[in-house]
């Protein structure tokens, strides 16, 4: 459960406190009998009282909070953990990190946790319209998100990483995950040619009116990848390939079979809210869309 507190002027937003027990506490069950119980002590954070949507924290909802709730989706403040029983994708983590955004502002649809259906509940906000707060609706199955489970590294030559959606009647919105290999073995080649914020060795597939994000850590290997519709009437995504993208094998690349793993993978629908997803793999060699393998739902 949670505890609300009100602070006052001098609350200073994303400061951690702890929250300690004074005394033994008192606990009776039903009829007044005792029973076993164990106390732990924790911490508290004061929240800035921003208006859903408003993740940069500057008292409107713009197209500045866009950018601004991607920022917070990717920053690593929940490495840090405070407390262990905060789920990485806390709400609460919003105000640390590189990145110091608005607890309440980024979580625009009030589910408690930052990703991408976030993302989609800010642009209907900014256009006037209204978001609801959960989950979607269930489909028959979950969305599927796939990538082969790894790719040839061979020295200086260049070599595909699709990577699959598969909706199952689901309507996403947006999606968001992070594309990670070994950096000793392969590279992405960063090179944005034409200008448009996208390195050119990624291809990503979505409709006009959708937002498109690529950001690359070469020291990992990692790609962090988002689109989300950011116009109305929202787009969404179609069935088949997402996304492909063109590594480089290392001059030390051995030519063998290098893992390639999808992390953080998020999706939303046009409403605004998380839609349920599997991440499974593809066979290496001979890839087809739709020959997923069983792996486990994260």
């Amino acid at each position: 459960g949670y505890l609300t507190f009100t602070g006052d002027a001098a609350c200073d937003p994303g400061q951690w406190t702890d929250i300690t027990f004074s005394g033994t506490p008192s606990l009776k069950a039903a009829g007044g009998s005792t029973f076993n119980y164990a106390t732990s002590n924790g911490k508290i954070v004061v929240v800035a009282n921003d208006t859903r949507g408003d993740c940069n924290s500057d008292g409107s909802r713009n197209a500045g909070d866009f950018s601004a709730t991607a920022r917070e989706i990717w920053d690593s403040e929940s490495t840090d953990s405070t407390s262990q029983d905060l789920a990485p994708d806390s709400w609460l983590w919003t105000p640390s990190g590189s990145y110091a955004g608005s607890a309440q502002g980024c979580d625009s649809n009030n589910d408690r946790k930052l990703a991408v259906a976030d993302l989609v509940c800010t642009a209907r906000l900014f256009f006037g319209a209204t978001c609801t707060v959960g989950v979607a609706a269930a489909a028959s199955e979950p969305a599927v998100v796939a990538a082969p489970a790894a790719v040839l590294a061979s020295a200086e030559t260049a070599v595909e990483a699709p990577v699959y959606l598969q909706t199952n009647g689901s309507n996403v919105g947006a999606a968001a995950f992070t594309v990670n290999f070994d950096p000793a073995q392969l590279r992405l080649d960063p090179t944005d040619g034409d200008q448009d914020g996208i390195p050119d060795a990624v291809i990503l597939n979505a409709p006009a009116g959708m937002l498109r994000m690529v950001m690359y850590d070469a020291a990992p290997g990692q790609i962090h990848i988002m689109l989300s519709g950011v116009v109305m009437p929202m787009p969404t995504l179609a069935d088949g390939k997402l996304a492909s993208i063109t590594l480089t094998g290392s001059a030390q690349a051995t030519g063998a079979l290098t893992q390639v793993t999808l992390t953080d993978v998020s999706l939303g629908d046009a409403d605004g809210n998380e839609v349920p997803a599997e991440v499974q793999v593809l066979a290496p060699d001979g890839i087809q869309p739709g020959l997923f393998l069983p792996m486990v739902t994260r």
